[in-house]
């Protein structure tokens, strides 16, 4: 299927006999974290999920920061990254800062009864960012 405008496609087929992978758009990497919040109020996970992307985009290689909010307390944090290398110094930095700002009120672990839940990546197909 061909690459549409905006769509980014990984290890299609490039120019014609080439035999090179084809890329639309830029190369990407992402982390996904679960956490669990231990207290507080949504309203003030949020204000503290801003701050966070607000430090984050001053990261090199920084790309978009998004948080799902699960419910119960639950969170879904993603970074978007150029490369392995920024994703990987951003990753730390996440779980520096969280653990500065929020000691154990923020536990890096799913809901009860599943194992935490990390993923890295390299973006293989995204429209949109």
């Amino acid at each position: 299927m061909p690459a549409s405008p905006g769509w980014f496609v990984r290890g299609g087929v490039g120019a014609e006999g080439s035999g090179r992978p084809r890329r639309v758009g830029r190369d990407m990497h992402a982390t996904i974290h679960r956490y669990q919040a231990a207290g507080g109020e949504p309203g003030d996970w949020g204000r503290t999920w801003r701050a966070l992307a607000t430090h984050l985009s001053g990261v090199p290689g920084f790309v978009s920061f998004v948080v799902l909010e699960a419910g119960g307390g639950e969170y879904a944090a993603i970074s978007f990254f150029d490369d392995a290398t920024s994703l990987a110094a951003a990753d730390g930095l996440v779980e520096r800062w969280l653990a500065a700002h929020l000691g154990p009120s923020m536990g890096r672990s799913p809901p009860q009864g599943t194992t935490p839940q990390s993923t890295t990546g390299e973006i293989v197909a995204q429209r949109g960012l």
